[in-house]
């Protein structure tokens, strides 16, 4: 394992619960370590809304010169936007420091409030009174931590494109897959990462 992921599983991803999911996450990571433009397309999902077992789910596709993709299941406050926004925020985090990273979603929230927060300092995130303010945090550290320019461009849901195709059938699949947990601590975190 090369010095940068080394120093990558000690910083984020030892956040990333459970190792199995680390260990695929650090292996995308690995992977891109050489691409300075990134396209991925995110996708979250939602399962049995009208009941009680409601599960969620979120997948990312790398349309880059290596093609990888990445889903899971999450829980807690289920909601269609934060499992859009927890495939954005994975999808980052494997991202190769000072990439250039362009992002499809088809959630016009997650559009809009990028373009709204993104010009912001953590400070003021902090402060502001935006839904899913810990997720966003998240989102804005990693983006500051890695260095990256990140762009949100929406996509048509259900649209033509094969990668987008490809996320929206990740994410639904995902949402009976073992369930991503992200330790609240990723939010404590100021190192270096290479």
């Amino acid at each position: 394992m090369n010095e940068c992921i080394i120093e990558k599983v000690n910083g984020l991803f030892k956040y990333i619960h459970p190792s199995d999911y680390r260990n695929v996450l650090i292996e995308i990571a690995n992977s891109l370590m050489q691409e300075t433009d990134i396209e991925i397309y995110t996708d979250g999902s939602m399962k049995n809304v009208a009941t009680s077992e409601i599960m969620m789910g979120c997948a990312f596709v790398i349309s880059a010169s290596i093609k990888k993709s990445f889903n899971c299941g999450i829980v807690n406050n289920p909601f269609s936007n934060k499992a859009e926004l927890m495939a954005v925020i994975l999808s980052l985090m494997i991202c190769p420091k000072a990439a250039n990273v362009e992002i499809y979603s088809d959630s016009q929230w997650v559009v809009n409030t990028f373009d709204d927060l993104n010009f912001l300092t953590i400070k003021d995130i902090e402060r502001s009174k935006v839904n899913y303010k810990i997720l966003w945090l998240c989102l804005f550290k990693i983006i500051r931590i890695y260095s990256l320019k990140v762009k949100i461009t929406k996509v048509k849901a259900y649209g033509d494109c094969d990668y987008n195709k490809e996320a929206d059938k990740l994410a639904k699949f995902s949402a009976e897959k073992n369930v991503l947990i992200i330790e609240d601590k990723l939010l404590l975190h100021n190192g270096t990462i290479c």
